[in-house]
């Protein structure tokens, strides 16, 4: 296991079809991962420990002694994001997912720290947060048209 993971990903797609990311981030002290997507069909997804994609789970940051963070940034029709964090100490995502047919959903579990979740959502959209945490549980979607 290492200290700490890092990781910024983007991906743009002018011609409209589908970006795809799979993250799966284990460390001891902190994760932090950064995702921009731009075309028609945008996802982050989790992956199994030989790098091929899991298209059933979603992404995973776990960390052993500290936090998690996750920045996501999406731009498309159907954007999909599926999270699981896990943390010793916090948890924390911000998640913009821009035009129709936005799915998000959030697992966050800290069992010594808080979790935080800040999800804009815009066009068609559906939600599901799930906060679980010694400390504050923190979570705010807004949707709209």
């Amino acid at each position: 296991m290492t200290s700490y993971n890092y990781a910024w990903l983007s991906q743009h797609d002018c011609w409209g079809t589908e970006n795809l990311i799979n993250l799966e981030q284990d460390a001891y002290t902190y994760n932090y991962a950064s995702v921009e997507q731009d075309g028609i069909y945008n996802q982050l997804i989790g992956a199994y420990s030989d790098g091929s994609i899991k298209y059933t789970a979603p992404a995973v940051q776990n960390s052993s002694s500290d936090y998690n963070y996750l920045w996501s940034y999406q731009v498309g029709n159907s954007n999909e994001i599926g999270l699981y964090q896990s943390a010793s100490g916090s948890n924390s995502a911000t998640i913009t997912q821009l035009n129709g047919g936005n799915s998000l959903a959030v697992y966050q579990i800290s069992t010594g720290g808080s979790n935080t979740l800040i999800a804009n959502q815009n066009g068609n959209a559906t939600a599901t947060v799930i906060q679980t945490g010694s400390g504050n549980n923190i979570g705010t979607v807004t949707q709209g048209p």
